[in-house]
């Protein structure tokens, strides 16, 4: 081996050794609280007031522990007023197996459902449907 090829061989390990140094605190950072099997969407849907609807969502602790929550909702386009494209509980946990209903928004789209907007856990929204996603649970 010619000394050019071992000054390469030494500077390729310092590389490697240096990335693999650079790349263990982002490992050690915590995951963020996963929600799926602890939180169920029970439903999601419209009460109507005329041509008017409000929009809700049912959300169950299926847990022994009081859970906190983020819901974000996306994709439901010009006819729904969401209130905010994110809702977080807070200080407040829900209890262990209860459950809580959360009115969302409110507009003049006659199809939302459970079949029709999508439930989603510890995911990002999708670009380009109706959506709501279930994340932080701790």
């Amino acid at each position: 081996m010619s000394n050019r090829t071992s000054l390469y061989t030494l500077a390729f390990t310092a590389v490697l050794v240096m990335a693999a140094s650079a790349a263990a605190p982002a490992t050690a950072i915590a995951q963020p609280a996963l929600c799926r099997g602890k939180i169920f969407f029970d439903s999601v849907y419209q009460q109507s007031s005329g041509d008017r609807f409000d929009y809700t969502v049912a959300i169950r602790n299926n847990t022994n522990v009081p859970l906190g929550w983020r819901l974000q909702f996306g994709g439901f386009g010009p006819k729904v007023s969401l209130f905010s494209p994110q809702l977080d509980s807070g200080t407040a946990k829900l209890a262990p197996h209860t459950q809580t209903t959360i009115k969302f928004a409110s507009g003049t789209l006659n199809t939302v459902n459970s079949g029709s907007v999508k439930q989603l856990f510890d995911v990002p929204l999708p670009p380009s449907a109706m959506a709501v996603t279930l994340s932080n649970c701790r």
